[in-house]
């Protein structure tokens, strides 16, 4: 005979969302063939009743859904694309500021963040600490080059910074690094019908994570013995390629 136990979502509040937007967008054409495409987008968005995913600290991966009172999400995002009869670029920036607006009381663990109040078991939350697992800042930009009418080389970077733990929502922790990884992409097209590309990940072998969670140390020696931080890490790819050949019928 076996057993499960299984813990439900505590009663949700309806959420409500108000939002803002404003953008520009332009185009400039040469008399050479290039040409530049532009836009500007600027956006605010205030939640009431937001819901939270509160990660457990026994077992990574499980929690449960709760209302955490209101949150703010501020932000823009700016593009710049271009291209000549030989060369294509692009540069991608976004802005997100993402914070409670309200102060909020999570269950919390002193064994993964030093901030709890043990009497209490609550990890206090105040106005203006960042959401965790979302960067303020990313950027990225590419170059595409026609060495000849049939090859084509892409080299395309992502850069973007750091964020909160899961589990550090009054952002009382060092918060996971930000990172930044390369990618080659050529294609060679035989006839307008065949086309063989090559694509190389992360070229440079960058050793970064892209995700972070806090969690019990002693519940998860077995699997990780060496252990000695209950920061868990959610590692990027490694450098990878890829070949192949397309077929269009």
């Amino acid at each position: 005979m076996c057993s499960s136990d299984l813990v439900s979502d505590p009663p949700l509040k309806q959420t409500v969302a108000h939002s803002m937007e404003a953008g520009l967008r332009g185009q400039s054409v040469h008399q050479s063939g290039g040409n530049l495409n532009w836009s500007l987008v600027l956006y605010r968005t205030e939640i009431a009743d937001d819901i939270l995913f509160v990660a457990s600290p026994k077992l990574i991966g499980t929690g449960f859904f709760q209302n955490a009172g209101d949150t703010r999400r501020f932000g823009l995002d700016l593009d710049l694309r271009g291209q000549t009869n030989r060369f294509t670029g692009f540069i991608s920036y976004g802005l997100v500021e993402a914070t409670f607006a309200s102060p909020l009381e999570l269950p919390g663990n002193s064994e993964v963040n030093d901030a709890t109040n043990e009497e209490r078991g609550s990890l206090a939350v105040e106005p203006g600490d960042r959401l965790p697992g979302i960067p303020r800042h990313s950027f990225k930009t590419g170059i595409g080059i026609a060495a000849t009418t049939a090859w084509n080389i892409n080299l395309e970077t992502m850069v973007s910074s750091s964020r909160v733990f899961v589990g550090d929502e009054g952002n009382d922790q060092a918060p996971l690094d930000g990172y930044g990884i390369a990618n080659l992409r050529s294609t060679y097209r035989f006839t307008s019908n065949l086309e063989m590309f090559v694509r190389i990940e992360n070229i440079l072998d960058t050793d970064y994570s892209t995700f972070g969670i806090l969690a019990e140390l002693e519940v998860h020696l077995a699997e990780a013995p060496d252990a000695e931080d209950p920061r868990f890490l959610g590692p990027g790819a490694p450098r990878s390629g890829f070949a192949g050949i397309q077929v269009q019928f």
